[in-house]
């Protein structure tokens, strides 16, 4: 069948087709491709599409419309550019990232222990050495920070800060080995950890610092203030007294010693106050610290700061 106008495609086709099954599809496809064989309309849909001026719409029932139209090249790239302008960091991540608080004050060896299985199977995970390697290192170094002493030795184990600063110089000669003598990471953390002394020496039990009593404290600095004389007996207790008579905010400073039943005996400054609480245990003698006139403490059972109640 030819058909050489609009008016025989529109007559004749759908007669001879009327009977035959055909979509509504096929109908539109039909539609489209007698259009397209037109000059008139292929010639204006390509002047149309230079000038930048959209074509005219499919006719009803075309499957064209269910699709949008079109957009110019410089429309769509103006669209993508404000939205990449609008995204944000955070919209671009799928997962926040992990994040672990430290605390230097309440931190504990569970906790210095988790924070090097995370970093070493970090360090595993994105192939920079064998994880064996890395938890040797961490077992080594734990045993040092965890090591037991005796508590009569005076020492102690290192504590937060001081393993951070070990730590920290461990890796730098990690470090060292690999960039200067071209170690590989596996080879510099089986040098640090077996076969080097820096891991020992940096986690060294430290001398503990004991605080001594307040009585003791103070009867060693009026022992070392104290004039020094050849003369014995009563007159070093007189010139012991004379000395620490008097104060520089007008209140006599209290004597240390006292001859208590014919024995010279230190007396407890915190009692004079009444800040003692170990009663009896305590090794300091508890009596009064007041000094006399001759020098001498009154070494009553009462505080110096009770001397001026008590009848005497």
């Amino acid at each position: 069948m030819v058909v050489n106008s609009k008016e025989e495609f529109n007559e004749g086709i759908w007669d001879q087709l009327c009977n035959s099954p055909i979509s509504l599809v096929q109908r539109s496809n039909l539609k489209v491709a007698w259009q397209q064989l037109q000059p008139d309309s292929t010639s204006t849909s390509r002047e149309s599409n230079i000038a930048g001026i959209p074509t005219a719409s499919a006719p009803e029932g075309s499957w064209s419309e269910s699709f949008a139209p079109k957009l110019q090249a410089n429309t769509v790239s103006k669209l993508k550019k404000q939205f990449l302008e609008g995204l944000q960091l955070h919209q671009l991540l799928l997962d926040e990232p992990p994040a672990l608080d430290i605390n230097n004050t309440g931190m504990g060896v569970n906790a210095i222990r988790n924070m090097m299985d995370i970093h070493n199977t970090a360090m595993a995970l994105v192939g920079s050495c064998h994880l064996q390697r890395l938890r040797a290192y961490s077992l080594r170094f734990m045993s040092f920070l965890t090591q037991r002493l005796d508590g009569d030795s005076g020492l102690r184990t290192p504590n937060v800060l001081e393993a951070q600063a070990a730590e920290k110089q461990l890796w730098n000669l990690i470090h060292e080995l690999v960039l200067d003598q071209g170690f590989t990471l596996d080879n510099a953390l089986h040098e640090v950890t077996h076969l080097r002394a820096d891991m020992a020496s940096l986690l060294q039990p430290r001398a503990k610092v004991t605080s001594r009593p307040t009585g003791s404290t103070s009867s060693s600095a009026s022992t070392t203030t104290a004039p020094k004389g050849k003369s014995k007996g009563k007159g070093k207790s007189k010139s012991l007294g004379k000395n620490t008579k008097g104060g520089a905010q007008g209140r006599p400073t209290w004597v240390t010693e006292a001859l208590i039943q014919g024995k010279k005996q230190q007396l407890c400054m915190q009692f004079q106050s009444g800040r003692c609480q170990k009663g009896d245990l305590c090794k300091f003698g508890h009596f009064c610290a007041y000094p006399l006139a001759s020098g001498q403490a009154c070494g009553q059972a009462h505080s110096a700061f009770a001397h001026q109640q008590q009848p005497h």
